[in-house]
C-alpha cells in the first residue's frame, strides 16, 4: 500500500528513516520497540482526589449483558471462581465545570484477574495491571437475594488496601470514591457468572509526602468482572479476551483485552459475515508513549487504516496484520494477521434486506496533485454505505465510479492495467469492498485511489458517483463534482 500520513499524526513526517516515494516501506524503518507497561501513568499526579457521587456500574444493564449464556442457578461460588476471569473497568475523569465525573478515553480496559477463596475470604489477584499483591474481601451469601435478584454472593472489600508500591512515591492504595474514606467497596456476584463492583474507585497515592492524597492514575473506575469467553491469536501469541455482543443489536461487538493491551475495542459486524475494526483510541501509554490507536497493516507496510476480515459463527479472522501506533511517535510493532475466537456462543451478523435503493451521493474530500518525482497523485473519496434515506446498504452490491471533465466533455475514468499493475483487467466501476492494498485502499473511513498519471493537468474537474445493484435493480446517485486544485491537501505521500 502506498504511504499515508495521518493529519492528526504529524510525527510521521519527522521520522528520518522513512524514505520518500510510492514504494512500500519495510518495518525496519520504524521504532517497533515501544512498550506500554502499565495503565498507570508514571508521572506526578496533578488532580486532587475529589469525593463525588460518581456514576456507579449499571448493575441491571451489565447483568443483562451476561444473560446470553446463563449458568445453572445456585452454582457454588467456589466452582464459579475456578474459571478464567477478565476485570473490565470503565474510565472516568473529574470535570470541574460539569461538577462531577464524565466518561474518559480510553473508554474501558480489560485485565486478566483471578479469584481464590479461603473460607469466607476472597483474594483478587490483578485488580490493576500493576498490583503486586492480591487485595482481600469477605464473601457472604443471602438465599433471599439469590431468589429475588439472582445474586449468588456479596463481596465486601475493605477500603485503603495497597495495590502496589512505587519506588518514588510510595504505596498506591485502592480507594472507594463513591463514599467517605474507609467505606468498603461492595461487589455483587451474580448466579450467571458476573461480578459488578457497585461503586467508583481509584488508585491513589497513600504515603507520606507532598503527593499524599492525590490521584495517581488520574482516572476513576467503575468495574465488572466476567469469565473469559474468547481468545485472540496471532503468530505464536494467544491472549484471553472477553467478547460481548448485544443480541438485540448485533452490529457491534465489544472486545476487552485486545492484543493483551488492557483495553476495549469496538468491532463492527457487517452483512455478509464480514467485520471491521476502525482506527480508534485504545490505550494510554502516559507521557512517554502518548496515546495508542488500533491500526491495520500489511506485511510489507505499516501504514494502513481499518482492520477488516471475514468471520464465521465463532471466529473473526483479519485480512491483514495489525499494530498499535502512538501519538508520541512510537509503534508497538507489526503483528501478524490475527483470529479472534469466541469460545462460548456464536457471533451474530446483521442481515440487510436485498432491496432496490438509491445510494447516497458520495464526495471527493481530498485531491493530491500529481507529483512528477513520485509518479502519482491521489483521490480521497467518502462513499456512504447508506441510501438517500439513511438506510444501510449491502456493501457487496455497492460500487463507485469516477468521472473527468475536459473542456466540457464528461467521461468515466478507466484504470488500466498498464498503469495499475496489480489489476488483472481494466476497471472503471470499483466495488466498494475492493482493495489491492497499494493503488486502491482505505484511509481512515475514506477510499484512497492513487492516480498514476498526470491527471491534474489533464482534467478540469473530477467527479464521483455511487452505484447500487440491490433488489436486482441498478440505481445510481448523482455525480458529485469538485475542482482539481485544492489549497490544502492531507499528505498521503508518506514523507
Amino acid at each position: 500500500m502506498k504511504k499515508i500520513t495521518f493529519m492528526l499524526l504529524t510525527m510521521f513526517i519527522t521520522v528520518a528513516a522513512m524514505a520518500a516515494g510510492p514504494e512500500k516501506r519495510g518495518l525496519q524503518a520504524l521504532n517497533a520497540n515501544a512498550v506500554v507497561t502499565s495503565s498507570v501513568k508514571q508521572v506526578a499526579p496533578k488532580a486532587k482526589a475529589v469525593k463525588v457521587q460518581a456514576p456507579v456500574a449499571e448493575k441491571m444493564t451489565l447483568q443483562a449483558k451476561s444473560r446470553v449464556k446463563k449458568a445453572p442457578k445456585k452454582v457454588g461460588i467456589q466452582d464459579l471462581l475456578t474459571v478464567d476471569w477478565m476485570l473490565c473497568s470503565n474510565y472516568y475523569v473529574y470535570d470541574s465545570e460539569a461538577g462531577g465525573l464524565v466518561p474518559s478515553t480510553p473508554a474501558a480496559g480489560g485485565t486478566p484477574v483471578t479469584f481464590t477463596m479461603e473460607g469466607e475470604t476472597i483474594f483478587i489477584n490483578g485488580f490493576t495491571s500493576s498490583a503486586t499483591e492480591a487485595i482481600q474481601g469477605t464473601v457472604t451469601t443471602d438465599e433471599e437475594m439469590l431468589e429475588e435478584a439472582s445474586i449468588l454472593a456479596i463481596v465486601t472489600i475493605p477500603d485503603g488496601q495497597t495495590l502496589f508500591v512505587n519506588d518514588t512515591y510510595g504505596p498506591v492504595l485502592l480507594r472507594n470514591m463513591s463514599a467517605e474514606e474507609g467505606t468498603p467497596i461492595t461487589a455483587y456476584v451474580y448466579d450467571d457468572g458476573y461480578i459488578v463492583f457497585d461503586c467508583t474507585w481509584a488508585d491513589i497515592l497513600g504515603g507520606d509526602g507532598q503527593y499524599a492524597g492525590y490521584l495517581w492514575s488520574g482516572y476513576y473506575y467503575t468495574s465488572f468482572a466476567q469469565p473469559v469467553n474468547g481468545t485472540m491469536a496471532w503468530g505464536e501469541s494467544t491472549v484471553p479476551v472477553v467478547l460481548y455482543q448485544d443480541p438485540a443489536d448485533p452490529k457491534y461487538v465489544t472486545m476487552y483485552n485486545f492484543g493483551g493491551y488492557e483495553t476495549a475495542v469496538d468491532i463492527t459486524m457487517k452483512d455478509g459475515n464480514t467485520f471491521a475494526i476502525e482506527t480508534q483510541f485504545v490505550a494510554s501509554g502516559g507521557s512517554t508513549y502518548g496515546d495508542f490507536y488500533t491500526y491495520g497493516a500489511t506485511s510489507s507496510s505499516l501504514l494502513g487504516s481499518t482492520i477488516t476480515g471475514v468471520g464465521t459463527e465463532n471466529a473473526l479472522t483479519f485480512d491483514t496484520g495489525w499494530t498499535l501506533y502512538s501519538s508520541a511517535g512510537f509503534w508497538y510493532g507489526y503483528k501478524e494477521p490475527a483470529t479472534i475466537t469466541l469460545l462460548q456462543g456464536e457471533f451474530v451478523y446483521p442481515v440487510i434486506e436485498d432491496a432496490a435503493a438509491v445510494p447516497a451521493t458520495p464526495a471527493i474530500v481530498g485531491i493530491g496533485n500529481y507529483d512528477v518525482e513520485k509518479g502519482y497523485g491521489y483521490l480521497l473519496a467518502d462513499v456512504p454505505t447508506t441510501d438517500v434515506e439513511g438506510n444501510e446498504l449491502k456493501e457487496s452490491k455497492l460500487y463507485y465510479q469516477f468521472y473527468s471533465e475536459i473542456n466540457g466533455v464528461v467521461e468515466p475514468i478507466t484504470f488500466t492495467t498498464d498503469l495499475y499493475t496489480k489489476l488483472e483487467e481494466d476497471m472503471s466501476i470499483i466495488p466498494y469492498t475492493f482493495t489491492d492494498s497499494y493503488d486502491f485502499d482505505v484511509y481512515d473511513i475514506y477510499k484512497v485511489i492513487y492516480m498514476n498519471y498526470d491527471f491534474t493537468t489533464m482534467y478540469d474537474r473530477i467527479g464521483v458517483k455511487s452505484i447500487y445493484t440491490g433488489g436486482d435493480e441498478t440505481n445510481e446517485s448523482e455525480i458529485a463534482w469538485t475542482e482539481i486544485e485544492k489549497p490544502e491537501n492531507p499528505d498521503l505521500s508518506g514523507d
